[in-house]
């Protein structure tokens, strides 16, 4: 590490702890007929290659990578084994997985995307005023917000939808390619104003990975399990509960209506 902020970084990260990035359970996509679903969507906007998150996370990468992490006018520079590296959006982008048409200007390309009639059209409600996950009617985006708000954007209150997450959800539902490297970047940053664990760690490993680092490197990884997004965590989030015959049921809590999971009638792409 060099100079003072970097060590005050290091400082503030030190005591942390660090776990892989979360994860769907496969058995529970299948279940709900979302693996097919959430493919059809990863294709729609650039993410196949993406939005499978499998790699091992390192507390150790991750530290070096968030200490030395710069944003610039145009991208990042960051530094991983003393070894600097200065990447452009694009360039960020294309190691991290997303598609060579993504977009990295989010707002640009969705600036159709009227807040609140958008919201309305997904939640029914008129107002985007604190706007909750389980506000979210369609089954395949309400399960996509907590994906996004998991991998994308880890933070403590994963309940709420921010606006980049909102845009997203509109460039999923319109088929939208798009990047949000740099609403990641942000987030990533945000780390330091945190004190929940720092989740963004398998995706520092494909950053490094993408870059030949790890052919070189020796690094240690995360011991403990990954989280995964199973079906005791949704139920627990009341999204999911189990029909008597145990069929899966899609629910919000204040509404009557339940739905039956898979459901083919609801895909969110009809062709």
């Amino acid at each position: 590490l060099q100079g003072e902020h970097e060590h005050q970084a290091y400082n503030i990260l030190k005591g942390r702890t660090f776990s892989h990035t979360w994860e769907f359970d496969e058995e529970l996509l299948e279940n709900t007929g979302m693996n097919a679903e959430f493919a059809s969507v990863w294709d729609a906007v650039g993410w196949s290659s993406f939005g499978d998150v499998t790699e091992m996370g390192s507390r150790d990468l991750t530290i070096q990578f968030l200490c030395t992490l710069v944003e610039t006018d145009t991208g990042v520079s960051f530094r991983f084994f003393g070894n600097e590296f200065v990447m452009s959006w694009r360039d960020l982008s294309t190691v991290l997985g997303f598609h060579h048409k993504c977009s990295a200007d989010v707002e640009l390309v969705t600036r159709g995307n009227h807040k609140e009639s958008f919201w309305h059209s997904i939640s029914g409600l008129n107002m985007y005023t604190q706007p909750h996950c389980n506000d979210i009617q369609h089954p395949t985006l309400h399960l996509m917000h907590k994906l996004l708000a998991l991998t994308c954007f880890p933070r403590e209150d994963v309940q709420t939808v921010c606006v980049d997450e909102l845009r997203i959800l509109y460039a999923m539902v319109n088929k939208i390619k798009i990047a949000p490297v740099q609403e990641m970047v942000r987030q990533w940053l945000g780390n330091f104003r945190t004190v929940g664990p720092v989740e963004c760690t398998s995706l520092v490993t494909r950053i490094a990975t993408s870059l030949g680092v790890l052919n070189w490197a020796q690094i240690t990884y995360i011991s403990t399990p990954r989280p995964k997004i199973d079906l005791a965590y949704l139920v627990q989030g009341h999204t999911l509960k189990s029909a008597p015959d145990g069929s899966l049921i899609f629910f919000f809590p204040g509404y009557v209506n339940e739905i039956p999971l898979p459901n083919p009638g609801l895909r969110l792409y009809k062709s």
